[in-house]
């Protein structure tokens, strides 16, 4: 995997672009809207507001659905109406108006146009989100877990967390590269096994062991003896006073 493969495959590329792909969802695009003439930046913002609502309100009875900001999409030129960008508080606002958006051919000027901004930015890349969403919900997820479950491991065997990158991770490639296929070295390659993430694994684990004891005795199959708790004293490495709590119960 290059660089720009590693790159697109990231967490924080994935995260991003579903961000990009939910937040477009709230937006729509109006088409040949008169423009103002002004000089003034202030009225014309005010008179775009204006018409957009107007347009709305025109085929929407509902006075709830009102964009909260409204963009006038590229350089402004003397002749052309440039399409303004009409950004909801929700996505139901923008369901609720476009199967209706044909009623607008009826309101004067009859030229204008809608359609959601994922009609715009995203109908080239139909088929890259549905794979995307196929890499977050899937594969995305198993290698997150794999992720963990290494880190519990290292822990649990008593090995310092840096050893993942420099050496798990690139003997797992090379394994998986002899006895498999491609594809599989790509998913290998996603899990992120890098110092910082597999420190964050080990912490996020460690914080919640106390959860996992609770639920665990709450949920113990012997009512009667449920658990047995018992106390004990020690001191640490440097002489201060500790209390330990041993806790036997039954569990699967």
């Amino acid at each position: 995997m290059n660089k720009v493969d590693a790159e697109i495959h990231s967490e924080e590329f994935i995260i991003g672009e579903v961000d990009k792909h939910n937040i477009s969802a709230s937006n729509l695009i109006f088409y040949n809207v008169p423009k103002s003439n002004s000089d003034n930046e202030f009225d014309r913002v005010t008179h775009d507001i204006n018409l957009v609502n107007k347009i709305i309100h025109s085929i929407v009875s509902s006075n709830s659905v009102t964009p909260f900001k409204i963009i006038r999409l590229g350089v402004r030129s003397q002749n052309n109406h440039r399409p303004i960008k009409t950004i909801f508080n929700t996505p139901d606002h923008v369901f609720e108006i476009l199967p209706i958006k044909k009623k607008c051919l009826l309101q004067p000027p009859s030229t204008i146009g809608i359609s959601s901004d994922r009609a715009i930015h995203q109908k080239v890349q139909k088929t890259g989100v549905a794979t995307l969403h196929k890499y977050v919900k899937t594969d995305n997820k198993n290698a997150t877990e794999a992720s963990f479950l290494l880190s519990y491991r290292i822990t649990h065997d008593g090995k310092p967390h840096t050893i993942v990158e420099g050496l798990t991770k690139p003997c797992m490639t090379e394994i998986v590269s002899c006895v498999l296929v491609e594809d599989a070295v790509k998913k290998v390659k996603a899990v992120q096994c890098s110092n910082n993430v597999i420190s964050d694994r080990i912490h996020k684990i460690s914080d919640h062991i106390p959860d996992e004891l609770i639920c665990r005795l709450t949920n113990s199959k012997i009512f009667a003896i449920r658990y047995r708790i018992q106390l004990d004293e020690s001191t640490d490495v440097i002489g201060l006073s500790i209390l330990l709590i041993f806790v036997k119960h039954s569990f699967r």
